[in-house]
């Protein structure tokens, strides 16, 4: 079964902090079953290349299965070689896809934005567009790395990048020539 988080996190957006709670301590009941966790261990074998969720950086990661315990599993991550020791239901064993995109036309939501992301935006200041890496995802804004400037900026001005590797000059990866206005 699919579920659409768009629609979910919709459904959400009125209910008060109490009801949150309460949804909160049914979605821990249903993590913490052993079925579940036995579901996801049938697909795992140690040293198998998976996919975790890091709720900060609001991203999946790629790591390697080193160990499988109880309720948790142990794994290495493969960019950066350290070693975290996860829940079951950290890992993304179906592939899902991991973008909520819930946009209601202006800018972005943060769970839409993960760090490393390419991001542009109009500056105010001067009126030009600026295109940068995510570094961090903040509250109310999200501080991108322009090249030369770091800029925190309001998520709703915010606009994602599609492509952006094709029109990337090796010597600056942050601007993008050529793939807003064709040539002409």
């Amino acid at each position: 079964m699919s579920v659409n988080f768009a629609e979910v996190v919709k459904l959400l957006e009125n209910a008060s902090a109490f009801d949150l709670y309460r949804v909160t301590v049914a979605i821990q009941h249903m993590l913490d079953d052993p079925k579940r966790m036995l579901a996801v261990k049938r697909n795992l074998r140690v040293g198998q290349e998976i996919e975790y969720f890091d709720s900060k950086q609001n991203a999946p990661v790629k790591a390697r299965l080193l160990e499988c315990n109880k309720t948790r599993v142990l794994v290495q991550n493969l960019a950066d070689g350290k070693r975290w020791n996860l829940p079951y239901y950290w890992l993304n064993v179906e592939q899902t896809e991991t973008v909520i995109d819930t946009s209601r036309g202006k800018g972005l939501q943060r769970h839409e934005i993960g760090v490393g992301d390419i991001l542009g935006f109009v500056a105010s200041r001067d009126g030009l567009e600026r295109y940068g890496k995510v570094l961090r995802l903040n509250p109310k804004t999200v501080t991108l790395d322009c090249k030369t400037e770091v800029w925190k900026v309001s998520y709703s001005v915010l606009f994602k990048v599609i492509n952006a590797e094709a029109g990337m000059p090796e010597d600056d990866p942050y601007l993008i020539q050529g793939s807003l206005f064709p040539p002409q």
